[in-house]
């Protein structure tokens, strides 16, 4: 089924399953003990801790909704997310909130048997599955959490 664009489909694992739940709670957690403002100045590169999270929840989000798609539809089209893309709302705790209904939604949608090996087609990767998906975002996700729990570590 994976095809032409997507050079390694991956797959969706219970490590993606965990990813995604500790990515939520570390979220939550660094959220409730960082202020807003340290949020906001803390720079990687160019964006700020704050903006990182606002990624990170726009793009659960996204696949979410893309999720969504291809167990209600069959073979849905799925289109590229413009590459820097940030949810608008920039309260920590929201966000968080945000993060963790969109990730413990995934991860209740993929617990169908079969539901992993859903298909769609996107603009870029090509032919891709629900649980590729997922697994891509989970990976993504985690590289940009575990940046920020670095750089706030628990007190």
């Amino acid at each position: 089924m994976l095809g032409s664009l997507v050079t390694e489909p991956l797959r969706y694992t219970d490590d993606d399953v965990m990813r995604l739940k500790d990515g939520a709670a570390t979220v939550n957690a660094l959220v409730r003990r960082t202020t807003r403002e340290r949020l906001a100045e803390r720079r990687f590169d160019e964006w700020s801790a704050l903006e990182i999270i606002a990624h990170v929840v726009d793009l659960a989000e996204v696949t979410r909704m893309r999720v969504e798609r291809s167990l209600a539809e069959d073979t849905p089209t799925i289109e590229s997310v413009p590459s820097g893309t940030l949810a608008e709302e920039r309260d920590p705790l929201r966000l968080a909130k945000r993060l963790q209904w969109a990730h413990a939604r995934l991860v209740e949608l993929l617990m169908e048997p079969g539901a992993t090996e859903r298909g769609a087609r996107h603009t870029q990767w090509g032919d891709i599955t629900a649980g590729h998906m997922a697994a891509y975002h989970a990976r993504h996700a985690d590289g940009h959490i575990g940046e920020l729990s670095r750089a706030f570590p628990p007190a």
